[in-house]
């Protein structure tokens, strides 16, 4: 059975952690550091870097870092800022990353999916390493009052119109969890 832990800091002894970013950048400086145990005779740190649009470390301190796993998976999905990583913690190697505007989160562990969401679309990543679906682009501003009944995703995506905060659209969407098929958003005809 796999096990993870999240540590304060990167350990002063023992092997180099793995570094992981999204962009490439920021492998020089500890932020997310997690111990993974994939088996009762291994264990391994990986440290977790943000992506491009983090750009205040001093709150990413507080906030903004999440492990997210379901039942049955062999797979992790590190979140650290606005970049998510899927981890693949027998390998000791990240299968997936994403890089940008990641706003939401959800394991789905009937599907064997994790669905992660940007500011425009979603995506649906199944355990065996494929991402079974992205949708098109539904919003440029999130989205809101999403909830998920009987496999089908559904809320709001938004559009802003204008650069002032308080002004845009939104529309209604859904996306049925095991095609990927949808329905509705900003640019639904």
């Amino acid at each position: 059975m796999m096990t993870w832990r999240i540590l304060p800091h990167l350990p002063a002894k023992g092997p180099l952690p793995r570094q992981f970013s999204a962009t490439g950048r920021g492998t020089y400086q500890e932020c997310f550091v997690v111990e993974f145990y994939p088996d009762e005779e291994r264990r391994w740190v990986g440290n977790f870097q943000p992506g491009f649009n983090t750009h205040d470390f001093w709150i990413l301190r507080e906030a903004g870092k999440e492990v997210v796993d379901y039942h049955g998976s062999r797979h992790v999905l590190v979140r650290v800022g606005d970049a998510a990583y899927i981890i693949d913690p027998a390998s000791e190697r990240s299968v997936r990353d994403y890089n940008g505007d990641i706003t939401q989160v959800i394991p789905i562990p009937e599907l064997r999916l994790f669905l992660v969401a940007d500011k425009e679309r979603w995506e649906g990543f199944r355990d065996d390493e494929q991402s079974v679906w992205t949708t098109p682009r539904l919003a440029n501003d999130g989205f809101a009052n999403t909830q998920i009944r009987d496999h089908i995703l559904q809320g709001d995506a938004r559009r802003r119109t204008s650069d002032k905060w308080d002004e845009g659209v939104e529309r209604e969407f859904t996306v049925d969890l095991r095609t990927g098929v949808v329905q509705g958003g900003c640019w639904a005809d």
